[in-house]
């Protein structure tokens, strides 16, 4: 997540953003689908039977309810972004810690960018 909310406002909001995240992160996904954090303010999520092209969409639409709601925490109301990297996952061309590191690059070129939107890995087959 875009500009981390306890930097700014303490570990306490922090969690708030947190728990708002994981939230709504749970309303977008599936039941097939799995999310986790994964460290820090990092998630990944496995969208079941999904193209990358469809990953994608799902990430942009995720990523614009996040943008335009906001996490009141005391006094304070807490508006923050994400940046995503989505890569596919196809088992008979890599492993999962391919696809991490995929999505990961991915996700770096997104902050690179300018954060706050979505980046599909540059793939490339053998």
């Amino acid at each position: 997540m875009v500009f981390f909310a306890c930097l700014l406002y303490g570990h306490g909001c922090g969690d708030e953003v947190l728990k708002h995240f994981a939230a709504r992160l749970r309303e977008h996904i599936r039941a097939t689908d799995m999310a986790a954090r994964i460290g820090g303010e990092e998630f990944a999520v496995l969208l079941e039977a999904a193209s990358i092209e469809d990953a994608q969409v799902w990430a942009e639409r995720f990523r614009q309810d996040v943008a335009t709601t906001a996490v009141v925490c005391g006094e304070v109301s807490i508006s923050y972004s994400a940046s995503m990297g989505v890569a596919p996952l196809d088992v008979r061309l890599n492993s999962f810690e391919q696809v991490m590191q995929q999505a990961d690059s991915a996700l770096y070129q997104a902050k690179r960018q300018g954060r706050n939107q979505v980046v599909g890995a540059q793939v490339f087959q053998n």
